[in-house]
């Protein structure tokens, strides 16, 4: 099982707000993921990856964002993770990129 969070479980145990006995099943393999905005180096290759994947899902061709997007989405002040942004990209208006 794989499980996400932006808070901080051992706290929330401490304030009674966790189940301690939950928090130890999960916490076998931590994994600690920083978010995007102290990532910036992943940036394009997420991009050209959710870009290529989601074109996919709805039969698409796969494009490619020009230099222009790239810097624009560098420039970007990220708050959320990788995966949050991934749900945004379901998001593009498929239907205006030519199949």
């Amino acid at each position: 099982m794989i499980c996400a969070t932006n808070r901080d479980l051992g706290q929330r145990v401490q304030e009674g707000k966790f189940r301690e006995d939950l928090y130890w099943r999960l916490k076998v393999v931590p994994i600690e993921l920083p978010p995007l905005r102290e990532r910036r180096e992943d940036i394009r290759d997420l991009a050209q990856h959710f870009l290529a994947r989601t074109a996919a899902e709805h039969g698409r061709t796969p494009q490619t964002l020009s230099e222009g997007a790239l810097q624009l989405l560098d420039r970007y002040r990220w708050r959320a993770t990788s995966a949050s942004w991934r749900t945004s990209w379901r998001g593009w208006p498929w239907s205006a990129i030519p199949s």
